[in-house]
């Protein structure tokens, strides 16, 4: 690429309490000692309402490797790391594919039992954060706590199965109350969690085994993927927290 070229990038995402567009920002090439490689390094700082994310990618193989590092003010601030790849396409279809394609099971009557479910009031999704290693074994006692899907196993056995984990989130949705005590038990604790906030104007999706409960993050593909399920006549019902 010609010095002096400007390039930038765009990031969105999944955000709590709603989705966030962090928008564009100058993304800064970085030069190997002997000016090689050039175009495999990046970085960029995104400045989301006084937030500043400051992320590092780095491309080698066809795979990349972004290490985000948030500074936050009213939570702990928080290093991640994210890999993608993108596919060698095969046709003009596998380079441009529907986003809405992979998600077409819930409605086209090839997996029967989907629902969707709509409260009349605010509730919350929790979803516990690792580093890559997985969860500590002081994070235990609160994930056996409140994720409830888990089997009744000692704790030592449910730490070694959860290494490399980087995420578990709840198996229900909690009410205001539920949140109030479940922020109360995470503070002491000490454990990295994001919400999730879903209102009485949108849905959740529940699997058809009747475990898992769903979120569609990308607003972008949310309202179609509950247009697509309404209208093939996925079953709607009244969900109740406790």
């Amino acid at each position: 690429m010609p010095r002096g070229t400007v390039v930038y990038a765009s990031a969105w995402g999944a955000c709590f309490p709603e989705d966030c567009e962090w928008g564009e920002t100058e993304l800064q090439l970085l030069n190997k000692h002997d000016d090689s490689d050039a175009e495999s390094h990046a970085f960029a700082t995104w400045d989301a309402d006084s937030e500043p994310s400051h992320c590092l990618m780095t491309i080698v193989d066809g795979l990349m490797t972004v290490i985000q590092i948030a500074i936050r003010s009213e939570f702990p601030s928080y290093r991640s790391i994210s890999t993608f790849r993108k596919d060698a396409a095969k046709s003009a279809e596998a380079q441009n594919p529907d986003p809405l394609v992979k998600l077409k099971h819930m409605w086209d009557g090839s997996e029967a039992g989907w629902k969707l479910i709509q409260y009349d009031t605010d509730v919350f999704l929790v979803e516990f954060n690792f580093d890559e290693s997985g969860p500590t074994r002081s994070d235990i006692p609160a994930i056996v706590e409140f994720i409830g899907t888990l089997p009744d196993e000692p704790e030592d056995q449910i730490w070694e199965r959860l290494r490399g984990c980087s995420r578990i989130g709840l198996a229900k949705p909690l009410g205001q109350a539920g949140m109030n005590r479940f922020q109360a038990r995470q503070r002491e604790s000490e454990t990295k969690v994001t919400f999730c906030t879903i209102g009485p104007d949108d849905y959740l999706v529940l699997s058809p085994d009747g475990n898992h409960y769903g979120w569609i993050n990308f607003l972008r593909y949310r309202r179609p993927v509950i247009e697509h399920m309404i209208n093939a006549g996925v079953p709607v019902v009244s969900g109740h927290v406790e």
